[in-house]
């Protein structure tokens, strides 16, 4: 254990994000921590050279971006992004203990805006549960040297960024913005396009997103001009005709490859789409190649 300013400090520092890896990786960690602050401990104003959020355990303090300041507290957190000039000090009475997580990687700011944060919006608010605290503390823990010791930080990472992007979708759609609205039906599209080889139902999605089924079908048709049942269909249809083109499949492994186990209910609802059987589909395709095209 290391002590700064009167404050119990532990830090783990894993590796440069100027590397070569850590420049094309998806998201990879920088380093972590967690630290006991002393009264009116502060740090700044200075820039870091990778994304760092910070998760208030307990206390108060003060964090200033630019133009914004806020005074945080137990539960909140802050962002700070890459070459920025921040600032951040303890309470003088009641100083903050925090932990935190440093990253870099290629999707590092698509994740950061997912999870509703941006340079006007640096701060956050995680209270629902423990979830949080408990990644971050079990990335400290953790030794990248054991046996699998880059892929558990590297999934502990996604997690603590899936927390966050799930805490920023938590407010209700039908008094969010447009936005919002939209990033529920992004995902559920996501989730299908994902999980289409698998026996998913409507319900289940709109359990994934976290809305109610009614609302759910709702909105996704607004955004689509489609049902989900209808959008999950033609997805099966569509890499069900990508089989049947490009592989000798059967048809009944391209069913059961499109999240259908019954070949003959597989095959009423491809006719239904398509206005012929999988069979006669493939024949067409072989003896008239430019019908790919449609």
């Amino acid at each position: 254990m290391l002590f700064e300013g009167g404050g119990a400090l532990i830090e783990k520092i894993y590796f440069s994000s100027r590397t070569e890896k850590a420049k094309n990786s998806d998201l990879h960690l920088h380093h972590c921590g967690s630290e006991d602050c002393a009264p009116n401990h502060d740090w700044g104003p200075a820039i870091r050279d990778c994304y760092l959020i910070h998760y208030v355990l307990s206390g108060k303090g003060m964090f200033r971006c630019g133009s914004f300041t806020r005074e945080l507290g137990t539960g909140d957190g802050f962002l700070i992004i890459p070459d920025h000039i921040s600032y951040y000090r303890a309470h003088e009475k009641q100083p903050w203990s925090y932990c935190w997580g440093g990253f870099h990687g290629v999707k590092a700011p698509s994740f950061i805006k997912q999870a509703g944060l941006s340079l006007e919006n640096p701060v956050f608010s995680y209270t629902r549960d423990n979830r949080l605290k408990e990644c971050i503390q079990d990335l400290v823990q953790s030794n990248p040297l054991a046996k699998g010791g880059d892929l558990k930080l590297t999934s502990l990472l996604y997690l603590f960024m899936y927390l966050l992007v799930d805490n920023a979708l938590t407010p209700l759609p039908e008094t969010g913005s447009e936005h919002i609205k939209e990033t529920y039906v992004r995902k559920a599209v996501e989730y299908m396009r994902m999980n289409y080889p698998r026996n998913i139902s409507i319900s289940g999605v709109a359990q994934y997103v976290g809305l109610d089924r009614s609302y759910f079908y709702t909105l996704f048709k607004k955004f689509t001009e489609m049902s989900p049942q209808e959008f999950l269909v033609m997805l099966r249809m569509e890499k069900a005709c990508e089989l049947l083109a490009h592989t000798g499949l059967s048809v009944g492994h391209v069913s059961r490859s499109v999240g259908y186990n019954d070949p003959l209910l597989f095959s009423k609802m491809f006719r239904r789409i398509k206005g012929k059987s999988p069979v006669n589909y493939r024949s067409a395709l072989i003896s008239s190649p430019e019908s790919l095209a449609r």
